[in-house]
């Protein structure tokens, strides 16, 4: 059986810290590919303006140039917005001509909110989190209130359900955390070179007059 993973994201735009966490939870869970999924309307990013999807697509597909084992999926692009991670998962698993076991990347702060996602019991069903943690990361409240309100027995790097939902990893590595919005700042700044973001990305992205408009 394949073993499939899924980060989603806004991209906007995306960085190194995006890949080396696709990179590791592909390394440490043996995954034989790893899907880098673009959101085309999140719906937990509705006070800012996000880059149009054209862009944020082309800014991927520069930045996965001669990067094995990660392949741009621009499936939300094609449906309804706001995007909603259960129903792109439910689309991906009515495709699947051959049995595929999937796993979906997130970051714990994301993870933290997870009993606000739209169907996440469905979701815990279905697909295997992975969860990246952070240095720093205090919200512990929020993942004691998951592991409790699903029943979930929390052990180092896994919980293990009790109630039939699938076990959540969570990765022994910690991937390079980037700020989205200070790339986005540095690049309103108009600086020719970005720390953590492809050469490519940047000349991209300042070609086509991305994020001049922002003020924070």
């Amino acid at each position: 059986m394949m073993r499939i993973g899924l980060l989603g994201g806004t991209f906007d735009p995306v960085h190194d810290g995006h890949l080396q966490l696709a990179l590791a939870a592909k390394n440490e869970l043996s995954l034989d590919n790893v899907l880098l999924i673009p959101a085309a309307s999140p719906p937990h990013k509705c006070n800012r303006e996000v880059t149009s999807f054209h862009h944020r697509r082309e800014m991927l597909l520069l930045a996965l140039v001669g990067t094995r084992g990660l392949t741009p999926c621009f499936i939300e692009g094609e449906l309804p917005t706001p995007s909603y991670t259960i129903d792109t998962i439910r689309i991906l698993q009515k495709q699947d001509d051959t049995p595929v076991e999937y796993f979906f990347i997130i970051g714990v702060d994301a993870f933290a909110d997870l009993l606000t996602w739209k169907e996440y019991e469905e979701l815990l069903r279905r697909v295997r989190l992975i969860v990246a943690r952070r240095k720093g990361f205090s919200a512990l409240d929020k993942l004691d209130e998951i592991a409790v309100t699903l029943d979930y027995e929390q052990l180092p790097d896994l919980w293990r359900s009790r109630s039939g939902f699938k076990d959540i990893l969570f990765l022994r590595s910690q991937p390079r955390q980037i700020s989205s919005s200070l790339v986005r700042r540095l690049l309103t700044s108009g600086v020719a070179c970005v720390p953590g973001v492809r050469q490519e990305v940047v000349d991209y992205a300042m070609h086509h007059h991305l994020y001049i408009a922002e003020s924070s």
